[in-house]
């Protein structure tokens, strides 16, 4: 169930995953579990129906709402395929069968961006007081470049942005 799952989602395997077999009954075990996991890998996991239910809502709300793969029944007649997230799921009314779901990454895109916004303003803040104090461009430049592992260059065209 786990390789064909995997085949079928069509889910890119450049960097690997995390298979876990059954998560845990209980929640602050899951909790434990999938907490100490890297955020960078699908997590895949089998499921039984009577508890599928009760972990979507404890996955939603440990790990936020990922997108997820479920496969249902694999290899037999009433297979199910689907492409959702964990709110939608966790939302549904009936599971039968076996279940293999698989949780995709945390989206870190927005998490980069607004980190690169903050080291932003961060080195314009950082401009703008030691250009308060006296600091001439290239010592300025050459300060914050071991600070903000940026190239003395870059932050010196940084300098000159801010000035115009």
């Amino acid at each position: 169930a786990l390789t064909c799952a995997l085949s079928v989602s069509g889910i890119v395997l450049n960097k690997g995953f995390i298979f876990l077999g059954f998560l845990p009954r209980k929640k602050v075990e899951q909790k434990k579990l999938l907490e100490k996991l890297p955020s960078e890998f699908p997590l895949v996991f089998f499921e039984s129906p009577h508890r599928i239910k009760r972990t979507l809502k404890n996955l939603l709300e440990i790990l936020g709402n990922r997108k997820c793969f479920l496969a249902r029944e694999l290899t037999k007649i009433h297979e199910e395929l689907l492409w959702s997230d964990l709110e939608t799921l966790s939302q549904r009314e009936e599971f039968i069968g076996e279940i293999t779901l698989i949780i995709m990454p945390e989206d870190t895109s927005k998490k980069e961006k607004t980190e690169i916004i903050e080291k932003e303003m961060n080195l314009k803040k950082e401009i703008e007081k030691l250009k308060n104090q006296g600091l001439k461009d290239k010592e300025i430049a050459k300060n914050l470049a071991q600070k903000f592992k940026i190239s003395a260059k870059e932050i010196y065209k940084k300098i000159i942005e801010i000035s115009e």
